[in-house]
């Protein structure tokens, strides 16, 4: 199981890397966004990157899921090109498809969205944008499936340079404003794809299989709407807060979403990447509800101290992030509640991937649904009354109903024994600690970042009076210390981690 595990957090890692390089991206900009965008703006912004985000699995249909399950059970390299070029074929049919229904619908979208056809052009962009990235998604599942995590970095960095020297190019020289996020994002997917046509060549056959298709679609179809619903429930609440308190309180709530979601996009969402693929060809293996037990601890503890890091600190980082407009700061008012969402969804995660396993994904798209209609409902009642916090409240609830929903019925399918006693213990432990940061809000500041750091470091060591360790793995703890101790050795260390890809 060790093994397995080292497996698991080196792809984890090695696509961290490759998120990390775009997610710093958003950080790098969002200086150049505070600075150039007022409030309203920086509210529209977001607004079209949710859109996109909503319009994205709505069209891949869930087939990246769908082509990574079906790749691990073929039984010749001939039958996984045939599955491979079916999911292209489709995929490209598909973004042919929404250009052609979506493009003239551009100024409307414009209208319906900010009352206004000034940003027809954007959404024209959006749209040929999200076509490519769907094919980027179909080819980064290509990636996960095979284990070129390396590769992964390698593409993701090219397409960070790119994105990142175009989007401050036409902001700054050319003052684009949103439109050039849009245009140097579509840019970014475009070469992404024409890098990466040798290795899809490689991969893929003549041939479309259309009853694999059919039988793919059956299953991919749940994931749609699982996906439509999971967005909603994660990021739904920007359209009702929108109608109900403005653009200026859309980009407040955001920004602090962007930088709790640090810890989602680098720790969960590469988390997810480098473990679905290992999570398919491991459940039926002997210890494996073990190994999801632990996995599922030990992703919880990483989210946990990582949360509290965002959440103690996420005052000095919007000063830094938005150092000329102070508007921007009490952004970091909403970070610790957004954080444990992030927490709560990594736990819901590690229930609800049972049900991918056992292919009974319908579930899932049952459970989010309602997770969905029931955050639209909390919204509507809890923001005039709590404003942005109703917002988080309302997912905090949400995504606990769907959790509880989650694990009952995946316990039937799936049964596993989880440390829910450590998982609670890492919950106090977090907001003990937090709480007591909050007596530091008033004192120099210079003080105040040397006890926040003192009670981040404090996190792993009172769990350590708590018996959260196993002896096994503080075992491991100071072996891998001894072996990461010396700078000099980490290019042979890396070496070896590369030799083993």
């Amino acid at each position: 199981m060790l093994q397995k595990l080292k497996h698991t957090v080196k792809h984890s890692l090695i696509y961290s890397l490759g998120n990390l390089s775009v997610k710093i991206i958003g950080l790098i900009l969002l200086p150049l966004y505070t600075d150039y965008f007022q409030t309203d703006e920086l509210g529209k912004l977001y607004l079209l990157s949710i859109t996109a985000q909503l319009l994205v699995p709505i069209f891949i249909l869930g087939l990246n899921n769908a082509l990574m399950r079906w790749w691990v059970d073929a039984k010749s390299e001939k039958e996984k090109k045939i599955i491979i070029s079916s999911v292209l074929f489709v995929l490209i049919t598909i973004s042919i498809i929404l250009n052609l229904i979506l493009q003239p619908f551009s100024k409307d979208f414009s209208i319906l969205l900010f009352k206004t056809a000034s940003y027809t052009d954007v959404f024209t962009i959006l749209f040929i944008s999200i076509s490519f990235e769907i094919l980027n998604i179909f080819l980064l599942s290509l990636i996960r499936v095979t284990e070129k995590s390396f590769f992964y970095i390698i593409i993701s960095s090219v397409k960070f340079a790119v994105i990142l020297t175009l989007t401050i190019l036409l902001i700054v020289k050319y003052d684009w404003g949103i439109k050039g996020v849009f245009f140097s994002q579509m840019i970014g997917h475009i070469l992404i794809i024409l890098i990466a046509i040798p290795y899809i060549i490689k991969n893929i056959t003549f041939k479309i299989d259309f009853l694999v298709i059919k039988k793919m679609l059956s299953y991919s179809i749940p994931l749609l709407f699982t996906a439509i619903s999971g967005i909603i429930l994660t990021f739904g609440d920007r359209y009702i807060l929108k109608f109900i308190m403005g653009d200026s309180a859309v980009a407040i709530y955001s920004l602090a979403f962007s930088v709790a979601g640090l810890v989602n996009f680098f720790i969960f969402r590469s988390f997810q990447m480098g473990f679905l693929p290992i999570a398919y060809k491991i459940y039926n293996k002997p210890n494996a509800k073990r190994f999801f037990s632990k996995v599922t601890l030990y992703l919880t503890a990483v989210l946990s101290i990582t949360v509290l890091g965002l959440s103690l600190f996420s005052k000095e980082m919007l000063m830094l992030f938005s150092p000329t407009n102070s508007e921007y700061w009490s952004a970091y008012l909403y970070v610790p509640l957004i954080g444990l969402l992030t927490i709560l969804n990594g736990i819901k995660y590690m229930f609800g991937i049972k049900f991918h396993l056992v292919k009974k994904t319908k579930i899932i798209a049952l459970s989010i649904s309602l997770g969905a209609v029931l955050n639209i409902i909390l919204n509507i009642i809890f923001i005039p009354i709590f404003q942005i916090y109703g917002v988080i409240i309302s997912s905090i609830i949400s995504v606990i109903v769907v959790s509880i929903i989650y694990y009952f019925f995946s316990q039937k399918y799936y049964p596993i024994n989880y440390s829910f006693n450590k998982i609670i213990k890492l919950f106090l432990v977090g907001i003990v600690l937090f709480l007591i940061s909050l007596l530091t809000n008033n004192i120099n500041i210079i003080l105040a970042i040397f006890i926040k750091t003192v009670l981040l470091a404090l996190f792993p060591i009172v769990l350590y009076f708590l018996k959260f360790y196993e002896e096994i793995e503080l075992l491991r703890v100071k072996q891998a210390f001894h072996k990461w101790k010396n700078p000099n050795k980490w290019k042979e260390n890396l070496n070896k981690l590369g030799k083993k890809e």
